[in-house]
């Protein structure tokens, strides 16, 4: 399944995509509520979450500032 990350509300708040180190908040729905993923690299959160959405069966993730 192939699951897109969506990085405009991040790229607005900081004026770049997402790179680097530190905790990563994350998003299920636009209106959802956000939840972090620990201190790690963003490739790192990005396949951690990526796991939880396909459990869940979910398509689109929001990468929230």
């Amino acid at each position: 399944m192939k699951i897109e990350f969506l990085i405009n509300e991040y790229v607005f708040s900081h004026g770049h995509a997402p790179r680097g180190h530190g905790y990563w908040a994350f998003k299920f729905s636009r209106n959802g509520e956000p939840f972090f993923v620990a201190p790690c690299s963003y490739a790192e959160a990005k396949r951690q979450v990526r796991a939880m959405a396909e459990k869940k069966g979910i398509v689109q993730v929001w990468v929230c500032s």
